[in-house]
């Protein structure tokens, strides 16, 4: 493993590449964010088990964060995610749907009570 400040230095760019605060990057890897800050000022080790969890949590190559070697990022394999986020939008598409034919219903209902009550002052004009 690399030094300390080099991997820092990849982390950062991790950070920056997730466009998050470094607290937030931390959350999201699991890491507590105030020994991350500690981590990353080097005052506390980087350990096997953050980068571990870095990598998991950004999709980053363990290899590129320990040693700088290879491609920063690794192909996430197809894990049905795909498919869920396509189910996910067909969902979404038929409440829309659901609730646009809810919207044309209701203009078309107001439509009407309008003409009735443009009707009743006309007879209402009359008197």
């Amino acid at each position: 493993m690399e030094a300390t400040n080099e991997i820092i230095a990849r982390i950062t760019e991790l950070i920056d590449d997730a466009l998050m605060a470094p607290s937030v990057f931390a959350t999201n890897a699991g890491i507590d964010p105030s020994n991350f800050r500690k981590k990353l000022n080097g005052k506390q080790t980087i350990t096997l088990k953050d980068i571990d969890l870095i990598c998991k949590a950004r999709n980053a190559n363990p290899k590129w964060l320990q040693d700088g070697e290879g491609d920063k990022y690794v192909a996430k394999p197809d894990s049905g995610m795909a498919a869920q986020i396509k189910e996910d939008i067909i969902i979404l598409a038929r409440k829309l749907s659901q609730n646009k034919e809810l919207i044309l219903k209701a203009e078309r209902e107001n439509e009407d009570i309008m003409r009735q009550l443009n009707t009743l002052y006309s007879q209402l004009d009359k008197y």
